[in-house]
Formats: C-alpha cells, structure tokens, sequence
C-alpha cells in the first residue's frame, strides 16, 4: 500500500471520528436545523461525512422521542443513498419512516419528505420511483389542503408526462397548478415573492409543454405573460430559463436570429453556467445554427456541450435530439463517418428513451391502478353498511337481443 493511500484512509478516518470522537460533545449543541445545514454542506466534499452526520442527527431525534425530526433524518438518510446511486440500502429506513408517520399521525411531515425524495429520484432518472413518490404526497397535500406543496407536485407530475409525449395531460395538471395559485387572490402590487415566483415557474412550465406539443402561439403567450410577471420578482436565475425558453420559441417560427438574440440574453442572468446549462443552451444554439444554415458552427457548439458535460450511461436515454443534431451538422459539414456515429447514438438513444417511456407510463397507469381499488373498496364498504342490493344500468340499444332485431329488420330500432 503506498504512502498517499495511507495518507488518505488517515484522513477519512479521522474525518469520520469528527462525529463519534471528541466533537460528539459539539454536535450536541447544535439543533437539528444546525445539523441538517452540516448535512447539507458536507454532501458534495463528504458524503460518508455526511451520512455520518444523518445517523447522528436520527439518534438524537430517537433520545428525544421526537418523531417529527426522527423522519426527517431518515429521508435524509435515503435521499443521500438515492443520490449516491445505491437503492439497496435505505428499505428498512423507508419502511421505518412511513411507519412512525401512521402511528405517530405525522403524514404531513411525510408528505413534505416524499416530495424531497420524489425530487431526488427524478434527477437520477428513476422515473417510475418519481411518480410514486409524488403521486402519494400530492394525495397527502390535497387531504391537508397544502395548496404550497400541491401547486408543484402537479407542475412536476406535468413535467414528467410532457417527457413521455402526453402533452395535453401535462398542460392540464400545470393549469391545475397554475389556478391553485391564482386563486389564493394574490396582490400583485404586493410583491408577494414566494407566491409569484410559484406563478411564474408554472407559466414556464406551460411554455415548455406547449413547445414539445409544437403549439408556438400558445407557447409565445405564456412565456410573455411569464417574463412580464417575473420583472416584479426580479428573479435573475428565472430570466436566465425565461429568455433561453423565449429563444426556443422563436425556433418555432423559425425566427433564428431572434433566437439567438433570446440566448445571448439569458446567458447575462444566473451567473457562473453550469455544465448542464451548457450542454443545454448547445442543443439551442445547433438548432438556430442548423436553421441558419451555418452548419460548421452548429457542430462546433454542440460536439462541445456533449464533450465538456461528460453524459453519465443513466442520462443517455434523454440525449436523442443532441445526438440527432450532432448527426445532422456533421452529415452538412462532410463528416459522413461522424454523421454514421452519432445517428446511430440517436437511435440506440431513442430506444432507451422509449423503455423510460414504457416506465413512466406503466408508473402513471399503476397509480390509476391503485385508486381505482381504493375506489372499488369504498363502494364495497358502503354497500355492506347499506345492506341494499346495486342496481347497474344497461344500454339496451347495444343489447345482444336488439341488435339481432335490427339486423334482421333492417331498420333502426330505438330502446327506451
């Protein structure tokens, strides 16, 4: 073993002690606000650090027998595994969570730890795990009238449908969202910042599905209402989303050079660019360039956005229309070996997209699934309180008896 790896189990295991050695009597200071910040800070740096820290911060929630804090620890606990891509090891936290909830009447505090965690599947591209996460606390919000968690479950739930292609379901939970919002009576001349930024995300996320739908009018309308909306929130990182969104819709016109404009706009807002915004803002600036036919710098952008965010295998599912650009760009610049590489990429892409499609829809239809039995269990609880018989109707049009007669007539024959 050489000495750098020696070096550096020294100082993981002195960092770990940091919790259970002399700084024990430290931490018990602090309150639980201060020790999810802790959390919070060492997750990127330190991640065993960090899950060293939710173990402590769930102990003293058990000595405490404070039930509330104790949940909050454990979807900590699950939200670091979920993000360090290990699912197999938070069921018992999991199982632990929703139980101390039921016995201890705390759903509300579940149901604002389920949304966290629905977030987190979400970025890691379990989909299916998203919706189920969501789905239970957006009941949970609707059943304790939390209008603040409800408005982005729906916006989210949106989101994931407008992913998979159902636009139109998509627009009609972000409408859902969007009226919850309107109206709580905001006053607008009171600045409201909380509320509003909520209004203007969801006119954002309208936009959004109403460009994947190709509906430009109704997409120009929404984010100009959006961007109007957002200079009395002066929110710069929204105005960065908003005119690179703006950008977009121009491409539907085929305005290009208006495009363009839109994203050199958004690019002064929200200031350094992450990866992500750059691979991103590549894919809108390869479709201005493609349209302008000024294909050399379409393929230099985008081969730069792909090469510089390093796609992870679980992402490659959603790069489809960067690689189909990439395909296009190099095939007009003469690339054809190039062209060959990265239509096959949108292919293989395309595919992976479709099985994350057949997840989320089968997620979405296991949901309906699971409220139609409740439903089916309600009416069977009734009809056993009754003690009556249920009475279905039947359509005799359709009746097996009257559609011979009618075949055999030859006429029409009405049923009453």
């Amino acid at each position: 073993m050489n000495k750098l790896t020696l070096v550096f189990i020294s100082i993981f295991f002195l960092s770990v002690s940091f919790v259970s050695g002399q700084e024990k009597d430290t931490l018990s200071l602090k309150t639980f606000e201060d020790l999810s910040g802790l959390i919070n800070k060492n997750f990127v740096e330190n991640r065993e650090l960090s899950k060293s820290l939710t173990n402590y911060y769930i102990n003293k929630a058990q000595e405490e027998s404070n039930a509330s804090e104790e949940i909050r620890g454990l979807a900590k606990y699950i939200d670091i595994c979920i993000k360090s891509r290990k699912f197999d090891e938070f069921k018992a936290e999991e199982d632990k969570m929703f139980a101390l909830a039921t016995t201890n009447e705390l759903e509300e505090v579940l149901m604002e730890n389920l949304y966290i965690l629905a977030y987190s599947y979400f970025y890691q591209g379990l989909l299916g795990k998203s919706i189920e996460k969501h789905t239970k606390a957006l009941e949970l919000a609707q059943k304790y009238n939390k209008i603040e968690l409800e408005g982005p479950i729906l916006i989210q739930l949106g989101y994931i449908k407008s992913a998979i292609g159902d636009h139109k379901t998509s627009i009609t939970y972000q409408k859902q969202a969007l009226a919850l919002y309107r109206n709580q009576g905001l006053d607008k001349s009171l600045n409201d910042t909380k509320n509003l930024k909520s209004e203007v995300r969801t006119l954002y996320y309208i936009t959004r599905s109403y460009i994947n739908s190709k509906l430009k009018d109704s997409a120009k309308v929404y984010i100009n209402e959006a961007i109007e909306l957002n200079e009395l929130v002066n929110d710069s990182c929204l105005a960065k989303v908003l005119y690179r969104t703006k950008g977009e819709v121009n491409l539907l016109y085929g305005d290009f050079k208006k495009a363009i404009s839109n994203f050199e706009t958004s690019k002064t807002y929200c200031l350094p660019l992450t990866k992500g915004d750059s691979l991103i803002y590549s894919g809108s600036y390869g479709k201005a360039y493609i349209g302008l036919k000024r294909y050399k710098e379409a393929q230099n952008i985008l081969q730069k956005g792909v090469d510089d965010y390093k796609v992870r295998p679980e992402e490659e599912g959603f790069m489809d229309d960067l690689y189909k650009l990439l395909a296009k760009a190099y095939k007009y610049t003469g690339n054809i070996e190039k062209s060959n590489f990265y239509f096959e990429k949108y292919i293989n892409t395309t595919e992976e997209f479709n099985k994350i499609q057949d997840t989320v829809v089968g997620a979405f239809k296991q949901q309906e699934l699971k409220a139609f039995e409740a439903e089916l269990e309600d009416i069977i609880s009734a009809y056993k309180d009754a003690n009556v018989n249920v009475s279905v109707g039947f359509n005799r049009r359709f009746a097996p008896l009257a559609l011979k007669m009618k075949k055999l007539l030859g006429v029409k024959l009405w049923c009453f």
